[in-house]
C-alpha cells in the first residue's frame, strides 16, 4: 500500500519544499482516529470511512481530492476471479468461496454486497465467506486459489493483478 503513495509524496515534497512522511494506517479505526484527532494531515478514505469520520468528528475533515483515472473521476468495486477459472458470469458464483476485505470498507464489502444483491446472490449462496481485512490479501488469496472470487476496488485490482485475474462484476461509479 505504501508504494501507491510514493508519487504523491515526491510531488508534495517538491511543491512544499519540505519532507513529507507517508504513514499507512493498520486499519480503518486507526485511520478514522488519526485524521479525526489531527494526528495526520491527510488520509485516503473510501466513502464509508469518510462518512464515519464526518459523523464522529463533525467539521474537522473536508474532502480534498478524489481519484481520477482514464474513465473519469470515479472509483469502482470489482468482483474478480483467477484467469482461466470456470467462473464466467455471476450465476457461476453460487456455492463458491468468497473473499471480502474489511467490514468497514465500501469497495471490498459494502458495494460488492449491493452488486451481488443486484444479480440475486446473497452471502448465504456462497460455500464460505471470509474477511481478509486488506484488498491485497483478497487479490492474492484468489490468485493462489484459496478463494474462488474476491471483492476489491478496481484501483487495487488493475495496476497490480491484471491480467492474472479477470473481473466478472463491476459496480457503479462512486
Amino acid at each position: 500500500m505504501y508504494e501507491r503513495f510514493v508519487p504523491l509524496r515526491y510531488y508534495l515534497e517538491n511543491v512544499l519544499k519540505r519532507s513529507v512522511i507517508i504513514k499507512v494506517a493498520r486499519d480503518y479505526e486507526t485511520a478514522i482516529y488519526e485524521i479525526g484527532n489531527g494526528l495526520v494531515h491527510m488520509a485516503c478514505l473510501d466513502p464509508a470511512t469518510y462518512c464515519e469520520v464526518k459523523a464522529r468528528y463533525k467539521n474537522k475533515v473536508a474532502p480534498l481530492v478524489m481519484p481520477i483515472g482514464k474513465e473519469g473521476a470515479a472509483s469502482r468495486s470489482v468482483l474478480v476471479v483467477k484467469d482461466g477459472s470456470a467462473i464466467e458470469k455471476a450465476a457461476d458464483l453460487k456455492g463458491k468461496r468468497l473473499a471480502l476485505g474489511n467490514k468497514q470498507s465500501s469497495f471490498s464489502y459494502l458495494i460488492p454486497l449491493a452488486m451481488l444483491n443486484d444479480v440475486n446472490l446473497k452471502i448465504k449462496d456462497f460455500s464460505s465467506v471470509d474477511f481478509l481485512q486488506q484488498e491485497d490479501r483478497v487479490a492474492l488469496s484468489v490468485l493462489i486459489g484459496d478463494y474462488d472470487v474476491g471483492a476489491m476496488s478496481k484501483g487495487t485490482w488493475y495496476p497490480i493483478w491484471f491480467p492474472a485475474m479477470l473481473f466478472i462484476l463491476t459496480g457503479r461509479d462512486f
